[in-house]
Order: C-alpha cells, then sequence, then structure tokens
C-alpha cells in the first residue's frame, strides 16, 4: 500500500468517528445549555407510558367485549371486569392530562380525516371504543364455526385452525 492509500483510509476514519460520536456532543450541549434535558425526557417517558396504559386499556376492553359477545364471558363477571377496565383507562388518560398541563404545551385537537371529535360531555372511553368498532366493521364478516375466530369477507379458510368457511 501506498501513502496515498494509507492516508485515505485514515481521512475516512476520522469521518465516520466523527459522524457516529456527534449525538454524544450535542446531547451534552443541549442539556448544559437548558438544563431541562432530563425533566423533558422524564416527562415525555410518563407521557409515553400512560399513552401506552391507555391503548392496552381499550384493546383489554375491546377483547372483552368480544369474549362477551361470543358467549365465554357471563354477563355478571362482564360488567364488573368492564368497570375495572373502564377506571383505569380513564385514570391513565387523567393522568396524562395532568403531565400534559405540567408541561404546559397547548396542541390543537384536529381530527384525523374520518375520525368522530370527541365532545366535553362525552365519555372518552366510550367514544374510543365506538370509534375501534366503526373501524373494525368492515374488517370481520363472521366467526369460524370451528373454533371462533373472526374471519374477512375475503377469507375461504380459518387462519387460526384451517376449516373451510
Amino acid at each position: 500500500m501506498d501513502l496515498g492509500s494509507i492516508l485515505f483510509i485514515v481521512a475516512i476514519l476520522a469521518g465516520v468517528s466523527v459522524f457516529v460520536t456527534r449525538p454524544f456532543w450535542q446531547d451534552e450541549r443541549t442539556s448544559k445549555k437548558t438544563g431541562r434535558y432530563a425533566v423533558d425526557t422524564q416527562d415525555d417517558h410518563r407521557a409515553s407510558e400512560l399513552l401506552a396504559a391507555k391503548e392496552h386499556s381499550l384493546a383489554t376492553l375491546a377483547d372483552l367485549e368480544n369474549d362477551y359477545a361470543q358467549g365465554k364471558i357471563p354477563e355478571e363477571d362482564y360488567l364488573v371486569q368492564r368497570e375495572v377496565m373502564r377506571a383505569a383507562a380513564i385514570e391513565a388518560m387523567r393522568q396524562y392530562d395532568s403531565v400534559q398541563s405540567r408541561a404546559a404545551e397547548v396542541t390543537e385537537h384536529k381530527g384525523k380525516k374520518g375520525q368522530r371529535l370527541i365532545t366535553p360531555g362525552e365519555d372518552p372511553v366510550e367514544a374510543l371504543i365506538t370509534e375501534r368498532r366503526k373501524g373494525r366493521k368492515g374488517l370481520v364478516s363472521g366467526f369460524c364455526p370451528k373454533c371462533g375466530v373472526p374471519y374477512t369477507k375475503s377469507d375461504k379458510f380459518c387462519a387460526n385452525c384451517g376449516a373451510t368457511l
């Protein structure tokens, strides 16, 4: 190898090392200038946890209602479990709102195309459940007669057990 090749390789390695380590330098400068870097990260992490808890609660509620509709859960158990899950979802939403108000972020609530906006007097959990049901209506056309798994109109066989639909 000649001297030009060695210098070229060293220059490439130096450029790559600067590119790879640059985010570490930026984070240090950001935290020294503002002093809020760690707090913002904690608030963002907490908000993310609360959003995940809300989505989990809503998905669990949807599963519970699906099980109840299929007759897998008795009505008295369904009512008790539904109230517990609704309370958990509402609490997660309230905590999320308090985190957002502490951060003093004012965001405008814009609905996606075709999404119904929640009115102030409406229960937010019920509105989200209704919205999910509307989105699923076109997807599920029935349940497998053999195992009970939902299927769509285009399915010819059950994805779970392979039975002819």
